[in-house]
């Protein structure tokens, strides 16, 4: 099967002109950009595809008898598998603000850090979410490369 990456020029609908870049298995010319298996199409009105997003509050956790921390609710956010590991981005929610760079309510004493979001197939970890703290997530049709 012959795919074509990238476009640059006229699209297969024979009047549209513009630059489209398909991820690897899928066709710039023939398929639709807005199933997800695009990275770009110069006519979309946003520069990147959201898959969803949304607010995440970090649970309350407790000790049990080992001293072993025991969280009263989950940590993972799910979203449909888009085939790929998505580019996530989640920021401090706090009030009517959202802090992008650090997070206001950090417990380190050498300064604000992020919230520590591992994007994975399907789903996001918050790994060291305050509890009752909220984050705001997105969840992107770009795909994280591997190296």
């Amino acid at each position: 099967m012959v795919t074509r990456r990238v476009v640059l020029g006229k699209y297969n609908d024979g009047f549209t002109y513009g630059m489209r870049v398909a991820l690897p298995g899928h066709d710039a010319l023939t398929e639709d950009s807005n199933l997800g298996s695009f990275s770009f199409d110069s006519n979309w009105n946003d520069i990147v595809q959201v898959a969803q997003f949304g607010t995440f509050t970090g649970p309350s956790w407790h000790q049990d008898s080992q001293g072993t921390i025991v969280y009263d609710g989950p940590r993972t956010v799910a979203f449909t598998d888009l085939g790929y590991i998505p580019y996530v981005e989640a920021r401090a929610l706090v009030g009517s603000a959202i802090y992008d760079d650090y997070v206001p309510w950090s417990t380190a004493s050498t300064g604000n850090f992020g919230v520590g979001a591992a994007s994975q197939r399907g789903s996001i970890f918050f790994a060291n979410l305050p509890a009752g703290n909220v984050v705001l997530y997105l969840v992107y049709k770009v795909p994280i490369t591997s190296g």
